[in-house]
């Protein structure tokens, strides 16, 4: 069973097994460790019975049995399965940064399994060893002396070998910017036995087309891609707390795997709109968490935009098309079934502008099929009244919102929303009561079909109503 898996800046001191095994060491006299592939940079020597490498280390304490060789040799093994018979199974196993470089990883899992009860296993994560470091440009991917990329999907450990292709393909930059491969261990614990799959059961082909076809399958929304995703829904951008080894996870669902290809793209994103105002990506955070709480499925957006607020739409509308079920949902809206819903979710876009920069996002993140890019409210939507959201960006003054009004009353279900935003508000006018923000706020209200949820004319101005909704309610934006 595998269980806490962890991706995560690598870190030597390794505080949380540290704290595990001297707690188990202290409840039990006479706690076996064994460390494979160790000797190079020994875990805690003080801590360890056992090493098992091919090279011996220059300082060994005399109370350590070192057995020396090559993993991947039956020979090796066969002093320490010596000592298992005599003595029984190790009670604990670490084996660090040694599974890519060998020849047969699974040959090394299956023996880990044999001579002790449980362990902690560490690797380089994917994103690390797709990444361009060892070198200046023209540069190789990853560790030039590793073997394998290794990851986990659905709690298997899934091998990739790392084949020359992987170098000029670029479909795969987008796991690998400087934000993801800060995250360059990939960790987990295991109790019982260690599944590893090597990939395709091990077979290269049939054809170049299909082989490049399963790296691209295998190496985007797996485990760790899922637990990334999930981590940045939920605000985490906070590195990882201390490993709990005794709390056993539940195999990760997969009804966020497809975004995975997503990460790259939204971290260069967020890392570009921060540099500059950041008012961008607050705005698509805001509207990322919105449409996920009240889930959406047809939203509308006018305005001028490039694209950044559009992605995040999309982004959500997405994650709902896929079943993800965010906790916390809210307002009513998260208990109709899709057959109430219109057939497709999409994000249409109100807008004479052009939109190239926002169709080359869409186009990368694979999301274009949730957005249609149109100038006037399509019929089909004022005559079911079908949206859940109504977006309204980038400036628009009274007059041409009296003018966008009509279009969103008639479209807006009952209990749908609108959420009018203009970031260059403040700047632009001399008094808090003549900022548009206020004045389109003021309009609305003046229309007993709504009701106001929130009003915030700081660093986002930002006002959000909902349709026949009798009584306010607090929400933070």
């Amino acid at each position: 069973m595998i269980h806490d898996i962890a991706c995560r800046p690598a870190d030597g001191k390794r505080q949380g097994l540290y704290d595990f095994l001297r707690k188990k060491r202290a409840e039990k006299e006479g706690y076996r460790i064994i460390e494979i592939g160790g000797a190079l940079n020994p875990f805690n020597c003080s801590f360890l019975s056992a090493i098992v490498d091919i090279k011996r280390p220059k300082h060994l304490p005399e109370h350590i049995v070192f057995h020396e060789g090559n993993v991947n040799n039956p020979e090796v093994w066969a002093p320490v399965e010596a000592d298992v018979r005599r003595h029984g199974k190790f009670d604990f196993s670490i084996c660090t940064h040694m599974l890519e470089d060998i020849a047969n990883p699974g040959y090394a899992c299956r023996k880990l399994s044999e001579v002790a009860d449980r362990g902690f296993v560490a690797v380089p994560s994917k994103y690390k060893e797709l990444s361009r470091f060892e070198i200046e440009a023209p540069a190789y991917r990853g560790y030039i002396h590793h073997r394998w990329i290794l990851t986990m999907r659905d709690h298997t450990v899934m091998a990739f070998p790392k084949l020359s292709f992987l170098d000029f393909d670029p479909y795969f930059d987008s796991l690998t910017n400087d934000d993801l491969a800060r995250l360059d261990e990939f960790s987990f614990w295991w109790k019982d036995r260690i599944n590893l799959k090597i990939v395709n059961d091990d077979f290269l082909g049939p054809t170049p087309q299909a082989v490049v076809e399963y790296y691209k399958r295998g190496l985007t929304g797996d485990d760790l891609d899922v637990d990334i995703v999930r981590q940045w829904i939920n605000g985490a951008n906070r590195r990882p707390g201390p490993v709990v080894p005794d709390r056993f996870e539940r195999p990760v669902d997969g009804n966020v795997r497809r975004w995975g290809a997503c990460i790259g793209l939204f971290s260069s994103l967020a890392r570009r709109t921060i540099e500059g105002s950041g008012t961008e990506f607050d705005l698509g955070k805001t509207l990322l968490s919105f449409a996920l709480s009240i889930h959406a499925a047809t939203i509308l957006e006018f305005g001028r935009f490039k694209g950044v607020s559009t992605v995040f739409l999309a982004f959500a509308l997405g994650l709902v098309d896929d079943g993800l079920r965010p906790s916390g949902a809210s307002h009513g809206q998260g208990q109709e079934t899709r057959n109430q819903r219109v057939s497709a979710k999409q994000v249409v876009c109100i807008t004479s502008d052009p939109v190239v920069e926002a169709e080359g996002l869409l186009s990368k993140i694979c999301l274009s099929d949730h957005v249609h890019f149109a100038q006037t409210v399509p019929d089909e939507l004022k005559r079911q009244q079908a949206t859940d959201l109504v977006v309204i960006d980038a400036g628009l003054d009274a007059a041409c919102f009296s003018a966008i009004h009509a279009d969103v009353a008639s479209s807006l279900k009952p209990g749908g929303y609108v959420l009018f935003h203009d970031a260059s508000s403040r700047r632009r006018t001399g008094t808090q009561n003549e900022d548009r923000i206020f004045l389109a706020a003021k309009k609305i209200l003046a229309n007993d079909a709504y009701g106001r949820i929130c009003l915030d004319a700081g660093h986002l101005p930002t006002a959000i109503f909902q349709k026949d909704r009798a009584s306010a309610i607090s929400m933070p934006v």
